[in-house]
């Protein structure tokens, strides 16, 4: 599963230890992550993707007018912090950056990035983007600071503290026998089929927030779900929970909405998709996951 399993201990006891904090940031074996404007800096330097880890006293120059890197962790005994770029127009121009390698969206890279690589540079990303929507209090409105390591921000005005904010989207597979369904949403290019998809809303379960979406967007009724793993989605702020629903009867009616097009497919549609000219969602998704999942285990 992408952008999941990262060997690295979040150092949660430490964030707000100023001094171990600028120790870390100091320390010679210290690795920068790079972000710019939601990309993430990726090596030039070897022929698969690599992420653009760059050294303390590279990153020297970066962190002036800058906020304080967010503190990501250890693995191995290395410290790592995500450092955002944002500010600047071209940082790559930057003699400190020149050569390093290009600030790229992480989801062109699926299946080129390591499992652990993938996950440090989508933790890297979606902390930064939670900072740069949310330098504003949203009690009163005042300008909120970096606090403990940059997993908080705190409001200069009314002391109103700020966590990172997690999105919960329930995504799930409708099984009928050996049919599968999956939907044509009208925002994606002509013939891809994914499965369903919604956010969670306030005061539902996450297997009522499964049957809801699959009547709204599909017009069917479930009558048994079960989980099968959840994936940090951070594009901008979610957590993917995955799901396999069961639907013996009725007949399909998309919401022509987000919705356009829903159809049954049989396992062997699935395992020749390209054969009958339907595009599938890319593998770094749990949409993918689901529908390979399913057919491993339909046999």
């Amino acid at each position: 599963m992408f952008y999941t399993g990262v060997t690295l201990d979040r150092l949660a006891e430490r964030r707000s230890d100023s001094e171990f904090i600028a120790r870390r940031l100091d320390d010679p074996s210290t690795r920068f992550l790079p972000v710019w404007r939601g990309r993430n800096l990726i090596s030039s330097t070897h022929d698969i993707p690599d992420p653009g880890f760059i050294t303390a006293e590279v990153a020297a120059d970066l962190l002036v007018d800058t906020e304080t890197p967010v503190l990501l962790g250890t693995a191995e005994g290395r410290t790592y912090f995500a450092l955002d770029l944002s500010r600047l127009e071209d940082p790559t121009a930057l003699p400190a950056l020149a050569g390093r390698g290009r600030f790229e969206n992480l989801r062109d890279l699926a299946g080129d990035l390591s499992q652990d690589d993938s996950a440090l540079l989508a933790f890297a990303r979606g902390m930064l983007l939670w900072h740069e929507s949310h330098g504003f209090c949203p009690n009163c409105g005042g300008p909120t600071r970096h606090r403990s390591a940059g997993h908080s921000r705190k409001c200069d005005a009314c002391g109103k503290a700020q966590y990172p904010r997690i999105d919960p989207a329930v995504i799930m597979l409708v099984r009928r026998g050996d049919l599968c369904l999956l939907g044509h949403n009208q925002k994606r290019p002509a013939r891809w089929f994914s499965s369903l998809a919604g956010f969670v809303e306030t005061g539902e379960s996450l297997e009522e927030a499964v049957a809801r979406e699959v009547l709204e967007e599909a017009g069917l009724v479930t009558t048994e779900v079960s989980y099968f793993a959840s994936q940090p989605w951070p594009f901008p702020s979610s957590l993917m929970l995955g799901f396999y629903a069961e639907c013996p009867e009725g007949k399909s009616v998309p919401d022509m909405e987000e919705i356009v097009e829903t159809r049954w497919f049989t396992l062997d549609d699935m395992r020749d998709h390209e054969k009958i000219g339907i595009r599938l969602p890319p593998p770094d998704s749990m949409a993918r996951r689901l529908i390979a999942n399913w057919i491993k285990e339909m046999g």
